[in-house]
């Protein structure tokens, strides 16, 4: 049965999906860790109070345990306002993070290059590499799932203006072709990738 472009595509995303969850299920059932976790969670008011303006403004200013990441700080107190302390809530949206990490790597790659099924096989890699267990089940390390999150967007959202912009980019077959020039599209594209590479840095 020949399956059309995007048949094929969906069921790359379906697979992708379901390996990284299959995989990665178990942390869902972890808990905190003494390492780090008291400091960004368990035992740090601004977070353990959730979102508000005093906290946000904390966010963006503190440089607390050696780092400046707001939109990570604001991401953990949202999961505290949504969840409260519950390790498995807090574990369940890094491995989210994880999924649609490994899910924009396809459509990236896919896209640039045009090889759908290689694109696929690279992301599969990406999502069960052994380096990314501590980033998925430990925590503390929100920042690197979140921060990958936005730079692939950025990624995405270039890869967009380039398109756009009538500069060459590849088919799904491989071949050069040069698109027609979209220059108002592209233009909110190019604002897009610098939003979200500022968030990226943020996190």
């Amino acid at each position: 049965m020949h399956l059309s472009r995007l048949q094929q595509n969906s069921l790359i995303y379906v697979l992708l999906a379901a390996l990284t969850f299959v995989v990665f299920w178990p942390v869902i059932h972890y808990d905190f860790v003494s390492f780090d976790d008291p400091y960004y969670i368990q035992g740090n008011p601004w977070v353990l109070s959730g979102l508000s303006v005093k906290n946000i403004l904390w966010a963006f200013q503190t440089g607390f345990f050696a780092n400046w990441h707001p939109i990570t700080w604001l991401s953990h107190m949202l999961d505290i306002e949504l969840f409260g302390p519950n390790p498995g809530r807090h574990h369940l949206i890094k491995l989210l993070y994880h999924v649609a990490n490994t899910l924009l790597l396809f459509w990236i790659l896919q896209r640039i290059t045009g090889a759908r099924w290689l694109s696929g096989i690279v992301a599969a890699l990406f999502a069960v590499h052994p380096l990314h267990v501590e980033s998925v089940a430990w925590i503390a390390e929100r920042k690197d799932v979140l921060s990958t999150f936005f730079g692939l967007l950025c990624l995405g959202a270039y890869t967009r203006f380039v398109e756009l912009s009538a500069l060459p980019t590849r088919t799904e077959n491989g071949k050069l072709m040069t698109p027609r020039a979209e220059p108002r599209r592209a233009n909110r594209y190019y604002l897009a990738s610098l939003a979200v590479f500022a968030l990226g840095l943020m996190s």
